[in-house]
């Protein structure tokens, strides 16, 4: 007689593999999805911290950009398909005044960049120096408005994704993203560019949503009760 198999002993045993793949991200990787992103990941770095740089910006002075700042409406993430890398979100501040900002405000921040040149053993994502592109806008003022463009300068490439050489960036042993932009800058072209014009960050993926994985969950459960009934 033909002995009938469990299906919940298959069943827990796959959940087992595809909560373990889902769970895993190696410090060196970069796999497609979205990424919380959050500031500068050098632990030395000075208040305000920031994500993003763009000093001159508003006019004369560092001008940062707070990616952590959720209490005043701060949330910046990065998506990745394998194809396009595009940054979104909102960041908090403005002209840098020392320990804090002079007036901040929220900015909204979108830029995509659709030229992976790709991931390299040792994880960083090289992104092609020409093809980013993007904006950023105070939220509260839409009129002040500045366009973004990729700027590789001396560099490879115009941004860098993964874990520098498998040993961290900047002493952080995971996820981050460096490199470089241009932007308009006090009524000039977007071929300027100012030395401390980039974005540093750290990045940490988004968990799968639970009612998600739950209906995946419940989905495979019914694929292998019906293939070991049948």
């Amino acid at each position: 007689m033909q002995r009938k198999q469990n299906p919940a002993r298959y069943f827990f045993a796959l959940a087992a593999i595809a909560a373990t793949t889902l769970c895993a991200n190696p410090a060196w990787s970069l796999s497609t999805g979205e990424y919380r992103l959050h500031n500068h990941p050098d632990g030395n770095a000075a208040s305000p911290l920031y994500g993003l740089r763009l000093d001159g910006l508003l006019g004369d002075g560092i001008h940062t950009f707070n990616f952590d700042a959720a209490d005043e409406g701060a949330a910046m993430f990065m998506s990745f398909d394998g194809e396009m890398l595009r940054i979104h979100g909102t960041a908090w501040g403005g002209l840098d005044g020392g320990s804090a900002y002079v007036s901040p405000q929220l900015w909204s921040i979108d830029m995509t960049y659709t030229t992976i040149v790709g991931i390299a053993t040792d994880g960083i994502g090289d992104i092609g120096a020409d093809s980013g592109v993007g904006i950023i806008t105070a939220v509260n003022d839409p009129a002040t408005t500045f366009n973004l463009v990729s700027y590789a300068g001396g560099h490879s490439n115009a941004l860098f994704v993964g874990d520098e050489d498998g040993s961290g960036h900047r002493g952080f042993d995971g996820i981050s993203g460096w490199g470089w932009l241009n932007y308009f800058v006090n009524g000039g072209d977007s071929s300027q560019h100012v030395a401390s014009s980039d974005f540093l960050f750290t990045a940490q993926p988004v968990p799968l949503p639970a009612g998600l994985w739950l209906l995946a969950s419940g989905f495979l459960s019914l694929v292998f009760i019906r293939r070991t009934a049948s």
